[in-house]
């Protein structure tokens, strides 16, 4: 998933900084944000209209010619694969379930995105349906909540013109009452645990308050209040772990594995405020 996306961010555009929201620059008070132009439907990472862009740049490379027709296999055979069922183990957490339906979500949304076959139109909404079916997202282990909540991000927005309109709403009712809301209230059981997250050091802090931010933007039309809190205290978040483990040279405190997870996240975040707002304003 991290090669996917990272194919699609040093692969689009051509450099010049995206137009900035400008509710959302207003609200927040970022200086320097812009008046938007294009912020439809997809704006997350990969913008509508630079399928053609990125095809073009990835043809150009043979590494990433090889990993985007691995992704296309990947997702061939994803077409064939049951649904998945969420149990919580013994941790109370579902999280490799998660980060499975993250990968499945993201394979089969590029695959629809730069092939236009309804097939993994399909197979994803399969997987929206199936996870928006869940009672809850399981704020009490919140890692789980943001792997849904990046998988259930990216199918609104790069699908956005394609669902059915009742596919359409439930994903957004999801998101924002199974992520968006409980990350401000805990949701159900202990809030002050279900939270603990919110001013870690960790990987934690990186996943959850960048998952949010996606989420916030992607649903930024439909719910502007709740996505201005939401992106203002992920800015405001994201340099407690930032400054914490990579200060001052770079090094990452708990390893490689954790730096991969956490700092792929980061670069989502990064690149999402960065599209939304124009670079000079985050």
């Amino acid at each position: 998933v991290a090669h996917v996306l990272a194919v699609i961010i040093l692969f689009t555009g051509d450099g010049v900084p995206a137009p900035a929201h400008r509710d959302a620059g207003v609200a927040l008070g970022l200086e320097g944000a812009r008046l938007a132009q294009n912020m439809e439907h997809p704006r997350l990472i990969l913008r509508k209209g630079e399928e053609a862009a990125l095809t073009a740049n990835i043809s150009k490379d043979a590494i990433w010619s090889r990993l985007h027709e691995i992704v296309l296999e990947e997702s061939e055979r994803l077409l064939e694969k049951p649904e998945q069922e969420y149990k919580l183990g013994v941790r109370k957490a579902m999280h490799s379930q998660c980060c499975e339906t993250v990968r499945r979500m993201l394979f089969t949304t590029y695959a629809y995105r730069m092939t236009g076959e309804r097939r993994f139109l399909d197979k994803a909404e399969k997987l929206i349906l199936n996870m928006c079916a869940l009672d809850s997202w399981n704020p009490y282990h919140f890692l789980d909540v943001a792997e849904l909540t990046i998988a259930a991000s990216f199918a609104y927005d790069w699908l956005y013109h394609d669902l059915t309109p009742a596919t359409r709403e439930l994903l957004k009712n999801s998101i924002r009452d199974k992520a968006l809301i409980p990350s401000e209230t805990g949701g159900e059981g202990n809030k002050d645990y279900n939270l603990r997250w919110m001013d870690m050091t960790s990987n934690w802090s990186q996943i959850c308050h960048g998952s949010l931010a996606i989420a916030a933007i992607a649903l930024y039309d439909e719910e502007k209040e709740l996505a201005d809190r939401i992106i203002a205290r992920s800015i405001e978040k994201m340099h407690i772990p930032m400054e914490a483990e990579y200060m001052p040279m770079g090094a990452y405190s708990q390893g490689i594995g954790y730096w991969g997870y956490g700092t792929c996240l980061n670069v989502m975040f990064l690149d999402s405020m960065q599209k939304f707002f124009g670079n000079e304003s985050v």
